[in-house]
């Protein structure tokens, strides 16, 4: 009988307190004395509460042997754990960075390919920038067209850890000195005395450093299976030049506007061109089954 079996019955025979037995109220005991085979079988005196001190002695011992049967079930169940968390630990001769590294140099290759490296076009947008005329809130429109990232060939590993109990591996990409471009055309509504206003030019702001944190799915060999995460980010952006704003009084505002408008539009840019990107390159490894020797000539 398994100690899980026996453990319930102990459960059931304890439903009748052992009190009772005092009482000569045993017999459901005795039922389950002889179930487990623990003890040889002997008739209860419904009557006299001395001969049934055996069974009040048994009722101790099994109480004793139901902690130890626990204590045993626990142990096992611990092993279990343990022998599922070993199931689940990368095995692989790569650090963290050299499997970052590759699968950075993998969504290079892309970006190359693409030559995103020596600039990256994005789609006209237009977005309402939020800001404080006196003590009103108004909108100004912006909108970008003919626009164009450089800097992506900076892309690197940055840093990178493995999680082995877990199979995921986590990394920091990074960019320095992307610069975003655009045409760009703005224009504020008349709040109160303030007239009306509108500006056309060209716009160029820097972000110094981006970044990306992204995290992989491992398989127990240490190749990579997909993206878990892919989030991106950057420092304060920096407007290197505005073209037709010097002498216009919304000039603060404006510069406001197109740099959070432009980080928010490379963010975007990241999150997804450069995400497919990543992953193209992660699945191309997956498929090869290496991160090198023997590999595909794409990555050399």
């Amino acid at each position: 009988m398994s100690a899980i079996k026996k453990i319930l019955l102990l459960i059931s025979a304890l439903v009748y307190p052992l009190a009772s037995l005092e009482t000569g109220n045993g017999a459901q005991i005795e039922d389950v004395i002889n179930l487990l085979g623990l003890f040889p079988p002997t008739p209860i005196n419904e009557g006299n509460k001395a001969d049934n001190q055996p069974f009040i002695e048994r009722g101790s011992r099994l109480l004793d042997l139901a902690e130890t049967l626990k204590d045993e079930d626990q142990n096992e169940l611990e092993k279990l754990k343990e022998e599922a968390r070993e199931d689940r630990v990368v095995s692989t001769t790569l650090t963290a960075n050299q499997i970052a590294n590759y699968l950075n140099e993998a969504a290079l290759t892309g970006i190359r390919e693409y030559k995103w490296d020596v600039s990256k076009r994005f789609r006209p947008q237009f977005t309402d920038v939020p800001y404080k005329a006196g003590n009103s809130d108004e909108k100004m429109r912006l909108t970008v067209t003919h626009g164009y990232i450089t800097g992506l060939g900076s892309l690197k590993t940055e840093r990178a850890s493995l999680d082995v109990n877990n199979n995921e591996l986590s990394t920091r990409l990074g960019f320095n000195d992307v610069y975003v471009n655009a045409d760009f055309e703005v224009s504020v509504p008349a709040v109160g005395s303030a007239s009306a206003s509108k500006a056309q030019g060209k716009v160029q702001v820097k972000l110094r450093h981006a970044w990306i944190d992204a995290k992989v799915n491992m398989d127990d060999n240490g190749l990579p299976l997909n993206i878990k995460k892919f989030k991106a980010t950057s420092v304060d952006p920096l407007v290197v030049r505005a073209t037709n704003i010097g002498a216009n009084s919304y000039k603060p505002v404006f510069q406001v506007a197109f740099g959070e408008a432009l980080k928010q539009i490379t963010t975007k840019v990241f999150e997804t061109n450069i995400k497919v990107r990543f992953n193209q390159g992660l699945q191309k490894i997956k498929a090869d089954g290496s991160y090198g020797a023997g590999a595909s000539p794409w990555w050399r």
